[in-house]
Formats: C-alpha cells, structure tokens, sequence
C-alpha cells in the first residue's frame, strides 16, 4: 500500500542495512496476527476437541513456534523475545513464515465451544502469500529497509532501480576473458546480502582497473593515460 506522503513526496530511498526495533516489533505484531487469526492452520493446525465434529479452528502456535525455532536456532524464545534478533534471522523468519501461510475461510461457528471452523481453499496459499509479501514489504519500504521479499518468497536486497536494470542485464565481452571474469565476479557480489561480500566487489572492480591498465599498454604509465 502507498501512503500519503509517499504519492505526495515519493518513496524515500532503501539505506537501513539492519531492521530496527521498530520494524522487528511490527513484523512480529503482524506474525502474531496471522497466527490468531489461523493463517498458519494449514500448515500447523489446530483441531476441534468435540467429539464427533472435525475442523480446524485455527492455528497450533506452540507447534508453528517450536518448528520456527527449529530452523531458525537463534529465535529460541519465540515469541517471548525482548531484544531485537540478528537481521538475518529475521529475514530467515519472514522467508519461513511465507512458506507456511495460507488464508484461511471461515466455515461456521461452533455455539458449544464458541470458535469459528476454518478450511483453506485451492487459491488459499497464493492469497495468503500475496497478503503476507504485502504487508511485509510495506514495512520494509516505510522503514528505508533494504530488503524486499519476492514473489517467490525470497529475501533480496533492493537496489536502485536503473542501476538495478543495468546490472541485471550487464554482458561483459571485453578480448580478455580474464578481464570478463572480474567484472561478472564484481558484479554478482553487488547484490549478495553480506555486506562484507558486496564491499568484495570493490575490490574485484580494482583489480578489473589494474588489468585494464595493463592491457592497454604495457608500459603502466601509458596505459594509465590511455
């Protein structure tokens, strides 16, 4: 969703590389949310006790936690977590979460236990993946995050649409291969989510810059001019 200010003044550009406190409170807010409301039903649900009536009722939460924290091992005390967790983590989280959601339709009410039964229809996963990657992105975008999660349920980082085109569509075809290599080398590390890897990309476009002097004339001087 865009907001005022954003349709008023644009879209402020990606330059926060960590999820602040603020971000990390309402991603968690909004996991929350799904769980109560059983969006992860699907996946972990919870049944209905009365004997003689079958349904799902919503979401399992001690089993969506425990699996969470089974393959996000730094997220232990999930969902009792007062600081903020590594970013990476986070982002291990959202890319879990988005795997497992699905929205849920309600089927009717249960008077003697006084809950809702739920199911999930054929496009259930695809509305409640589209709802999720929305909110999600709408959170890293007001925030100035430099991730955004993809169709596909992936992390990548957000780059500058023109250069972003550039380099996605960049062919290196200088006469030297080795040369090629340094800048295909360079230009893949710019859009890995390590910060230490993309700063390797500097140092691959060096050296690319050292070669080029060199192969312009043997003499370095003179290739430098040139």
């Amino acid at each position: 969703m865009q907001y005022f200010s954003e349709r008023e003044s644009g879209e402020q550009p990606p330059v926060n590389n960590e999820i602040s406190k603020v971000a990390w409170d309402g991603i968690k807010a909004y996991v929350n949310a799904r769980v109560t409301d059983g969006s992860f039903g699907r996946s972990y649900p919870d049944q209905c006790t009365d004997i003689g009536v079958n349904g799902i009722i919503g979401t399992d939460a001690d089993g969506f936690c425990n699996a969470l924290k089974s393959i996000v091992l730094n997220l232990s005390e999930y969902p009792y977590i007062d600081d903020v967790p590594q970013t990476f983590d986070i982002l291990d989280m959202i890319e879990f979460c988005w795997v497992h959601i699905a929205h849920p339709t309600l089927v009717d009410y249960h008077p003697h236990f006084r809950h809702n039964h739920l199911c999930f229809l054929d496009d259930a996963k695809e509305a409640g993946q589209k709802e999720f990657q929305e909110a999600i992105n709408d959170i890293f975008r007001r925030n100035k995050i430099i991730y955004t999660l993809t169709e596909e349920g992936k992390i990548e980082r957000r780059v500058y649409t023109v250069l972003k085109e550039e380099l996605a569509s960049a062919h290196f075809s200088t006469e030297d291969p080795e040369l090629n290599g340094m800048f295909e080398k360079a230009r893949q590390k710019f859009f890995d989510p390590s910060e230490e890897t993309r700063r390797e990309a500097l140092k691959d476009l060096w050296d690319a810059w050292e070669r080029l002097k060199t192969l312009e004339n043997p003499d370095k001087k003179a290739g430098i001019t040139a």
